[in-house]
């Protein structure tokens, strides 16, 4: 199936699935949403605190 016609059927930017399909995009370094909030020592801080 073509790469255009899968994107569109899953609503994935072509470019996006065409990058990972030709391997210029690692999967287990990609990250996905937004970053990290809190660092470790404030996350600590509020377990603590509740």
């Amino acid at each position: 199936m073509p790469i255009k016609t899968v994107a569109r059927q899953y609503g994935v930017p072509h470019n996006t699935l065409r990058d990972r399909v030709k391997g210029r995009v690692d999967p287990e370094t990609t990250m996905t949403g937004s970053g990290q909030l809190l660092t470790l020592e404030e996350e600590a801080k509020l377990v603590e605190h509740i």
